[in-house]
């Protein structure tokens, strides 16, 4: 009788043992793809920033090209890369985006008409409403990047210290 109590109390040992092990691991590896995906939402956070950046340094290039008559090297716009990343990790964002596609497209049309009276001759003409046409499309850059900003602590923050695994597993086990 008494070798049959040792064996059930081996035998709880190595369920309890086994349960705390696999539910452990299981745990941990859920931290982990937690872990790795705030990590891949930071850098897709950090990509937005900098599309939003190099969108308007490409726009400068396009005025100095069309409107100036400054020879550039242009590329794609990397405008589709900004609203791919939006549409994908910040849908919040979407609207701010068109908006701002939007200002950028009057923008762009201005640019193009501007470098069409240039090449008419009508330089004043061609730089009359340059202001108006470039504030707007500012406005709307500076709002996107304030959203950004705004968006930036969420991506921060950290897991409550507070959790029933910081407190350890006898938290688990207390009876009530």
């Amino acid at each position: 009788m008494a070798g049959d109590a040792s064996i059930w109390t081996t035998l709880l040992a190595v369920i309890v043992g086994g349960a705390i092990g696999v539910s452990g691991s299981w745990i941990i590896e859920r931290r982990k793809e937690k872990s790795e995906r705030k990590r891949h939402r930071e850098n897709k956070f950090e990509e937005a920033v900098t599309a939003v950046y190099e969108f308007d340094h490409w726009l400068d290039k396009y005025r100095l090209d069309t409107a100036i008559g400054k020879e550039q090297q242009m590329t794609s716009s990397p405008f589709a890369k900004l609203e791919g990343i939006v549409a994908l990790h910040f849908p919040e964002l979407s609207e701010r985006t068109s908006t701002l596609a939007s200002a950028a497209r009057e923008y762009q049309l201005y640019l193009a008409q501007a470098g069409g009276k240039r090449l008419e001759g009508k330089i004043k003409e061609a730089i009359k409403d340059f202001g108006p046409a470039y504030t707007k499309y500012g406005a709307e850059r500076n709002k996107l990047l304030d959203a950004l900003k705004t968006l930036a602590p969420a991506l921060h923050k950290e897991i409550p210290k507070d959790g029933w695994l910081q407190k350890g597993w006898a938290a688990l086990f207390r009876s009530s």
